[in-house]
């Protein structure tokens, strides 16, 4: 039966399936800058390189590293455009202000090549939009920040932007307010806020406890992506500050995740089953889905047996990379099978469902 379905399946192909992430520009960065004068503006490129190079790599510490330093003089040849703009920011009193930036962007494939010549990963321009969950206790009463706020949660935001994540909050509309409210999400467990994100398709999602006690304010972070979650928390004299902790501990731990080590050596042409086949939908969603992987070329369905197909492929990624692409999606996930000493590395792509 499942032979059968195979040619009909070849002309799904064509139908496109959403993908759960979006694109990030990490090959760009804002910098403050003084003036637009040439002596601040070479000031500006090399910050904002600083600044991009943690954006593309995931990695804080690469922004200080000393073999950063004697990179910098050869950023002009690397700089594809740098732009003057204004940009309204929170500052540390939790007032907005506006402030000149240089938006700079760089060659991408110079990039790669720096992060691979300095031994650090890369976290590639496909991110998962996270949905953030802030409920604020200010010793008053508690709330939830809403889609509606986002212009006076500048920190968040912004920090959010200089780390390459995509973020959004919730409506707070009377399906929201239907499915949480602020006492019940404070103390809910992890699993209502993995219903509560479900209506915008998102999966992967930060939790924000920050409650003000006193002169103090503390929070409490969740990082949630299915069964998965991490947990950590902070402290601190206002909330601005935590809010960017929020962001870039949200941004580690996503970067732990998904970020590669761009040296590692391509699969190249591959042979293997996809498994756990059910169905012709199946096949479709399975297929369709391979195809739209930036690293797959020349897909082939070879043949059929029962509930899986033998497939052939070029996978123009490493078997760790490939792993953490196909977790990313929660679509397939790459088993590796047990094999004889010294014999080649098999895999198989099991369908989840």
């Amino acid at each position: 039966m499942l032979r059968r379905l195979i040619s009909p399946l070849l002309a799904l192909l064509m139908l496109s399936l959403p993908l759960r992430a979006e694109v990030v520009a990490i090959y760009e960065a804002d910098a403050p800058v003084l003036s637009e004068d040439a002596r601040d503006r070479d000031q500006g490129i090399r910050s904002a390189f600083r600044r991009m190079l943690v954006k593309a790599s995931g990695d804080v510490s690469i922004a200080s590293a000393a073999e950063v330093e004697p990179l910098l003089s050869q950023l002009e040849q690397w700089t594809v455009s740098s732009e003057p703009r204004q940009q309204v920011v929170t500052n540390a009193l939790g007032q907005p202000e506006v402030r000149n930036v240089l938006r700079v962007r760089f060659d991408p494939e110079a990039v790669r090549r720096v992060l691979t010549n300095l031994g650090r990963p890369i976290w590639p321009e496909n991110r998962p939009a996270m949905m953030v969950w802030l409920v604020v206790d200010d010793g008053t009463r508690k709330q939830i920040a809403s889609a509606s706020q986002v212009q006076a949660l500048g920190a968040l935001t912004g920090r959010a932007e200089e780390r390459g994540l995509i973020v959004q909050l919730p409506n707070m509309d009377s399906v929201d307010q239907g499915r949480v409210d602020p006492v019940t999400l404070w103390d809910a467990p992890l699993k209502t806020v993995v219903g509560a994100s479900g209506r915008y398709g998102i999966q992967t999602s930060l939790l924000v406890r920050l409650r003000r006690t006193g002169e103090q304010w503390s929070a409490q972070y969740a990082l949630i992506q299915g069964s998965q979650y991490e947990e950590w928390s902070a402290v601190d004299a206002s909330s601005g500050p935590l809010l960017s902790y929020g962001m870039d501990g949200a941004a580690d731990r996503l970067a732990r995740r998904y970020a590669f080590d761009s040296s590692e050596p391509a699969m190249g042409l591959t042979s293997l089953w996809l498994t756990e086949v059910r169905s012709g939908a199946d096949y479709a969603r399975a297929l369709g889905y391979l195809r739209k992987l930036e690293v797959i070329r020349d897909l082939q369905v070879l043949g059929a047996d029962g509930d899986r197909a033998w497939l052939a492929m070029t996978v123009q990624a490493g078997p760790k990379r490939f792993k953490q692409l196909l977790k990313f999606d929660q679509q397939l996930s790459l088993l590796e099978l047990p094999v004889e000493a010294g014999k080649p590395a098999l895999y198989a792509l099991e369908l989840q469902h």
